[in-house]
């Protein structure tokens, strides 16, 4: 063999040595004609339906994912495999329309025609998002490297990662023992799955969180905040929440993204559908900048990251697509995402986010 020869395979051998042992790539999956398309991690070794098979064994062998199919009346077998190809990262780099990536957090999420997801997509579509789902633990039967480097890739990603409503996050990811929570839909794998993914999210800077209910919850642990695990029994608030349409205060201020959309109201009507909430306290790191009731009736409705980067709320207003107030939430939502995203892109000064979308419109 020539000096030159033994040269390029020492190059190659130095080349494989320095590559990461997997790359990790999104694919789009595909399960049922009216199931949204969904995004999986892909290893570099995998195929797209590989990537899919992995995940469903997962879902087939871990003891917390067999529990909540069990209790939502779901099986594997259910999810086909209809369609699977690589993810175009490229086409939402250049695009201004921002991409949404929904966390679901159950498998009713997973079955044809679910309802809240009709009530999320459409609207979203219509405003010019492009909305896809992340299946449950998406992250499941990859390895701890692998599994971050899969969260760093949705950070860069996506424009909006967006946690919806759903079952109680366990006390255990916010350091508390289980008291009034709902012991029976807890799910640990699945919320440190979550919170990791919404860390990691938070961390990199790249898009805009949005939470509602139990997605404005799990953020609030993300960012180190506690729970109410019980409205009524732990902080003994007697006006109803678990089932009910009120009024939330909205905080007088130049940059409550929440009043820019509805146009600068100091009350809405809203769909409550909650019996926990997060914790207030002195010092929080984040703006509430919506509220109800006031001693110990007081709960967080809405707050917002002081970087600009982040609204959540506990109420629901996709259950209530018909008022004009809450259709302008989810629409807001859409052009602030869209605003953001274009700020990105064009490298803009990204410090006032909020105050700058307020002034544009």
């Amino acid at each position: 063999m020539t000096r030159f020869k033994i040269f390029l395979v020492c190059i190659l051998h130095l080349g494989v040595l320095l590559t990461p042992a997997w790359a990790i790539e999104l694919v789009v999956w595909k399960a049922h004609d009216h199931v949204p398309e969904m995004i999986l991690p892909k290893l570099d070794h995998e195929s797209p339906e590989q990537a899919v098979r992995r995940y469903l064994k997962f879902l087939n062998e871990n003891p917390d994912m067999i529990k909540m199919m069990n209790r939502d009346r779901f099986t594997v077998d259910s999810l086909q495999i209809q369609s699977v190809k690589n993810f175009d990262v490229k086409r939402v780099e250049k695009s201004f329309d921002p991409t949404f990536l929904f966390i679901a957090n159950h498998f009713d999420d997973l079955k044809p025609n679910d309802d809240r997801i009709a009530n999320f997509f459409p609207v979203m579509k219509k405003k010019g998002a492009h909305p896809f789902l992340l299946p449950v633990s998406a992250d499941g039967g990859l390895s701890a490297e692998d599994a971050q480097d899969y969260r760093r890739l949705v950070g860069d990603t996506f424009d909006v990662l967006f946690g919806m409503g759903g079952d109680d996050v366990h006390p255990k990811t916010y350091r508390q023992r289980i008291t009034f929570a709902h012991i029976q839909d807890l799910n640990i794998t699945r919320d440190q799955s979550e919170i990791l993914l919404i860390q990691e999210y938070m961390q990199r800077q790249k898009g805009v969180y949005y939470g509602i209910c139990r997605g404005a919850q799990i953020c609030a642990v993300a960012r180190g905040e506690q729970l109410v695990q019980d409205l009524k029994d732990e902080q003994g608030v007697t006006k109803p929440h678990k089932s009910a349409i009120h009024e939330v205060d909205l905080k007088k201020s130049d940059d409550n993204l929440i009043r820019a959309f509805v146009g600068d109201k100091d009350q809405i009507g809203i769909q409550s559908y909650h019996h926990q909430a997060v914790k207030p306290r002195e010092g929080m790191h984040l703006d509430i900048v919506a509220s109800a009731d006031e001693g110990r009736n007081f709960v967080v409705e809405g707050y917002q990251f002081k970087n600009g980067l982040g609204l959540a709320f506990q109420f629901h207003p996709e259950l209530l697509p018909e008022d004009k107030d809450n259709l302008a939430i989810m629409q807001g939502m859409v052009d602030y995402a869209a605003y953001v995203k274009k700020q990105k892109l064009l490298n803009q000064n990204c410090t006032g986010l909020i105050k700058g979308f307020i002034n544009a419109r």
